[in-house]
């Protein structure tokens, strides 16, 4: 293919409770060249961008990537994903990453690979174990297994409370440098 382009624009989306507003994209291919740029949209509220490009022609591929989305509301993604059970997660995900490279495997990716990336989680709460966790029939496995570690170590601290209120972690992030 000597050159394709494909530009799409999508007003509203939904699924469950997320909502995708303003989406729009536009993606080309070029002899070995594919570039994914703009790519916006607005999820549950908060703006979102991408811009991906790949050079297929050369050994081991070139590749540019960065991905925003700034303050995107958990609950609602968390609940439409696992619609069984009631969110016991919510607040908002911030993340910015950048990479850009060469190869993809070994040497080629210690030698060229660079980046980085920032995942910032703020006002999260999150209730890894509660009432009736750990229970048959009660919920997720991975309740089930918090609940399994919390509920002896609550006992052995005496704080009985502990697997029956809510961990609240206010802002916390991370930040990597790939080098």
């Amino acid at each position: 293919v000597a050159r394709l382009v494909l530009d799409a624009t999508i007003a509203r989306l939904y699924l469950g409770e997320i909502e995708v507003a303003n989406l729009a994209t536009t993606a080309r291919i070029e002899t070995n060249t594919i570039t994914v740029d703009p790519f916006g949209l607005t999820l549950n509220g908060a703006p979102v961008s991408l811009h991906a490009s790949a050079n297929l022609g050369v050994p081991g591929y070139d590749y540019d990537f960065s991905l925003n989305a700034n303050h995107v509301p958990l609950e609602p993604i968390v609940d439409s994903l696992n619609p069984r059970q009631p969110s016991h997660f919510n607040g908002s995900l911030t993340i910015n990453t950048t990479f850009k490279g060469a190869g993809v495997a070994g040497a080629s990716l210690q030698k060229h690979l660079g980046g980085n990336a920032s995942l910032t989680v703020t006002n999260a709460s999150i209730r890894l174990a509660g009432d009736g966790s750990g229970k048959q029939g009660s919920g997720s496995t991975l309740t089930a297994f918090f609940s399994a570690v919390f509920k002896p170590v609550s006992v052995l601290l005496g704080l009985p409370d502990m697997t029956e209120s809510p961990l609240d972690y206010r802002s916390e992030e991370h930040t990597s440098e790939l080098q």
